[in-house]
């Protein structure tokens, strides 16, 4: 071996130079090669993290956008509600306050179309109101409207007896004799009457008929209508009553609505 290394010594001088550059410039490479992996992972690593950290930034941002939209939605709900439910309370008093106006005509009026119109918006005006109130409003409305309704009964009762009633009346001047006559006996008959409270037409109706009809002013039917008249309680009492009634439900039924609606004096 020594003999080997004697004899070849020149030739190895020479390799050994070679043979450490390259030796040194692999184990540079290899370690290179070992902190460039070693970076490349710090590197994927971080990327990771903030794709997740972004991801995450990005939910938070679209749940915001999110809520905001939903509390916007929201809110227009509330005030398109809130339109629609003062538009109906502000019909509704409108409308039960034309159809009472109407009602009252009638006792001194036979023309119906007013009534007619009069009731169709009353009764789409309840119908509305019903749909997009509260409930709290429930019990008012439908006292409001019991009322309305009861004195338009007591006049599609009573107001063909108040007209026939006022045309006596009218024609007092130009017949005073057989109108005054005629009212003296509708009167008594009217007497006579409640005091038996039995709900019965005593005999004497025949005669008070027979003298409503010689005014000349009266058909039979508006005669007719006195004379059942006098069977029932004093109208004007009555109605006054009812009227009563209906404003009390009214006034309940606009406190009602302006605690719904939030308004303070």
């Amino acid at each position: 071996m020594i003999d080997f290394l004697r004899e070849h010594q020149t030739l190895l001088l020479l390799l050994f130079p070679v043979v450490t550059a390259f030796v040194g410039s692999w184990l540079g490479a290899w370690i290179q090669a070992r902190g460039g992996m070693a970076q490349a992972k710090a590197a994927l690593a971080a990327a990771e993290t903030s794709a997740a950290a972004a991801n995450a930034a990005a939910e938070t941002a679209a749940a915001a956008a999110l809520s905001v939209v939903q509390k916007q939605a929201e809110a227009d709900h509330a005030t398109y509600l809130r339109g629609q439910c003062t538009t109906a309370i502000s019909g509704l008093l409108d409308a039960v306050r034309e159809y009472v106006r109407a009602v009252d005509k009638t006792y001194s009026s036979s023309e119906t179309d007013p009534l007619d119109q009069a009731y169709s918006d009353f009764v789409h005006a309840r119908t509305t109101i019903e749909l997009v109130a509260p409930a709290v409003l429930a019990s008012a409305t439908a006292r409001v409207v019991t009322t309305a309704e009861l004195l338009a009964d007591l006049a599609e009762d009573r107001s063909a007896a108040e007209r026939a009633r006022q045309r006596l009346d009218a024609e007092l001047l130009a017949n005073p004799v057989a109108v005054a006559r005629a009212r003296n006996q509708l009167s008594s008959l009217q007497a006579s009457c409640d005091a038996a409270g039995d709900g019965l037409l005593p005999p004497q109706h025949r005669e008070v008929s027979t003298a409503l009809l010689n005014t000349g002013i009266l058909e039979p039917p508006a005669v007719a209508a006195l004379i059942v008249d006098c069977l029932k309680p004093d109208l004007d009492r009555v109605r006054a009553q009812l009227t009563d009634d209906h404003q009390l439900a009214l006034r309940v039924f606009i406190t009602a609505a302006r605690a719904t609606l939030g308004v303070r004096d």
